[in-house]
């Protein structure tokens, strides 16, 4: 398996069940054959659900090929987490220059107080195949077990790598909205 380096500029590639593909340029900055994470600094300011990321804040992808779910750290331009948004996700899978997974639809934000919130349950077609079905709640389920642990790893994880690329720039390029 070949990863992609520290520093280097890397695809994302976002896989939707039903309507295709969006990609993010991001810069690499960790990588090892259980986790890449990849930094992406947003062109505006963001809006979610529930909150807003105002510009100069970060975004650190976390990806994990043998977890049912990626990780979207969000921290603020005062090195404070904002929260932490996972897509149940599946085939995730790295190269020298690509992080591709697929997303199961279903989201959960979690606040930095470790409150979580589902979200797009309602986008699951009620037709959809079962197998398909048990995937993205096995992996909602495997999200809201892990809430304590993303909080103390991941959220930790990104405010320390802020710190380290607060003054990169031009590492990240919108193509489609995430």
């Amino acid at each position: 398996m070949q990863l992609p380096r520290v520093g280097q500029i890397v695809t994302e590639r976002k896989e939707r069940l039903f309507s295709g593909a969006s990609e993010f340029k991001c810069r690499c900055v960790a990588a090892s054959p259980l986790l890449v994470i990849l930094l992406y600094l947003p062109s505006a300011p963001m809006q979610f659900p529930l909150l807003d990321l105002p510009p100069g804040s970060m975004s650190f992808g976390f990806y994990w090929p043998d977890r049912p779910y990626n990780v979207y750290a969000w921290v603020r331009p005062d090195a404070t987490l904002a929260g932490l948004y996972c897509n149940v996700a599946t085939a995730t899978h790295f190269s020298n220059n690509v992080v591709t997974w697929l997303d199961l639809i279903i989201d959960v934000l979690i606040t930095p107080a470790g409150i979580p919130r589902v979200l797009d349950e309602d986008e699951v077609p009620a037709d959809l195949n079962p197998f398909l079905k048990a995937a993205i709640e096995a992996g909602k389920r495997r999200v809201l077990a892990d809430v304590p642990l993303l909080l103390s790893s991941v959220g930790a994880d990104a405010v320390a790598l802020f710190s380290q690329w607060q003054h990169e720039t031009g590492a990240c390029t919108d193509t489609d909205d995430r």
